[in-house]
């Protein structure tokens, strides 16, 4: 089941109830988002394999012995998508290597993250501060 809808009566609220009806989640929440982003990378990079299957099985519910994937895995996965799924990994892909080729990072967040060459988000691209930390 989904979030209930709230109806709110706008000329009752204050300034900074409105102000807070408006403001998206994702800006709201952005520090301890980035907190725990933080944490599960401080994992990786200190458990480096462990803790990847530790956040497999705690996020996904996947309890996984290996990350290898054999040939095999990689061919029946291949079979289950469709052409339109195909194409999306493919722009993913290419969009992710464009993302750590540029070292770009998006202004327009609280949080920055790294964006394409050409983020629709801010005109002004400006170099990322930590693109040599991957």
């Amino acid at each position: 089941m989904g979030h209930p809808v709230r109806i709110l009566d706008w000329s009752t609220l204050s300034e900074a109830q409105r102000r807070q009806v408006l403001e998206r989640p994702a800006q709201r929440d952005a520090g301890e988002i980035h907190a725990a982003v933080r944490g599960i990378i401080d994992a990786v990079r200190r458990d480096g394999e462990a803790a990847v299957l530790a956040l497999t099985e705690r996020f996904d519910r996947a309890r996984l012995a290996s990350l290898r994937v054999t040939p095999q895995e990689f061919a029946a996965a291949e079979r289950t998508l469709s052409a339109a799924q195909k194409a999306a990994i493919e722009r993913a892909t290419a969009n992710a290597s464009a993302c750590r080729s540029a070292r770009l990072v998006c202004t327009c967040l609280p949080v920055p993250r790294r964006c394409l060459p050409r983020p629709s988000c801010s005109p002004s691209p400006r170099p990322s501060p930590n693109a040599h930390r991957v």
